[in-house]
């Protein structure tokens, strides 16, 4: 082979290696660091402005969603496994939210920013962090607001326990603004929606419920409250819905075939 095409065969091999999934999958990101450095990064991010402004654990801003001495940064995403993985993230925020609080001027719209780091997280004790730490804050109703709303927009299989928490709280607030919220979805819920209202039925009822079951549920009754002919129909279809989901879970899981 002459030198210069042994050159480009190198050439190309380098290129392939540094462009594989394998070599892009063993770049570190922040998560892959010690909680010190985590910390840094986190208190860095904030005093930066807590915005859309990727940095490197040393606070140097970069260009978006790129890897920097073998460490990738995508803040966001980053931001977010942080907080739900990590009380001690959670602590950082709040601190941060009354620091800007406690501003003589200072932008509301930077206070909704950091509560949307803890709220977009998705993690399951969200609300409880919320209603518990930030009950005396101003904005506390669109706080609870933005939870739920966020929660509808992107529900997920444990979503229902949060909204049936939400929906029992005994704060008047939380249970005003839950009402309203789940109530617009659920007078005539879309089929994603009934399949998580029908599983998590069975969740809370231990089977398929009864008609006083029914009448008493929460996030029937909320339904109910909005639009009562519409809400008797969704009813009765629920009924339906949640006892095929309780004689689903009847049947027996089919055996592994060994090959």
């Amino acid at each position: 082979m002459h030198s210069n095409q042994l050159s480009l065969t190198i050439v190309v091999v380098l290129l392939s290696a540094h462009f594989s999934p394998l070599a892009h999958s063993q770049e570190l990101s922040i998560l892959d660091k010690d909680e010190t450095i985590q910390m840094e990064f986190l208190t860095k991010y904030l005093a930066a402005g807590f915005r859309e402004r990727p940095l490197t654990a040393d606070g140097v801003e970069i260009t978006a969603s790129r890897a920097v001495d073998g460490l990738t940064i995508n803040p966001s995403s980053d931001v977010r496994r942080l907080v739900i993985r990590n009380d001690w993230a959670v602590e950082t925020i709040l601190r941060k939210i009354w620091e800007v609080r406690s501003r003589p001027k200072h932008e509301g719209h930077d206070i909704f920013l950091l509560v949307s780091l803890i709220v977009h997280s998705d993690r399951p004790d969200v609300l409880e962090i919320i209603s518990s730490r930030l009950k005396n804050d101003p904005d506390f109703r669109d706080f609870i607001s933005s939870i739920l709303t966020h929660s509808i927009s992107s529900a997920y299989p444990e979503t229902p326990l949060m909204w049936y928490r939400a929906l029992e709280s005994e704060n008047l607030v939380v249970r005003s603004e839950a009402t309203k919220s789940l109530a617009e979805v659920f007078v005539d819920p879309p089929p994603s929606f009934r399949e998580l209202w029908a599983k998590a039925l069975v969740d809370r009822y231990g089977h398929s419920p009864t008609a006083i079951e029914m009448d008493t549920d929460p996030i029937f009754k909320a339904a109910h409250e909005r639009n009562p002919a519409k809400a008797v129909q969704t009813r009765s279809m629920m009924l339906g819905l949640a006892e095929r989901e309780y004689l689903r879970r009847q049947l027996p899981t089919p055996a592994v075939v060994k090959q």
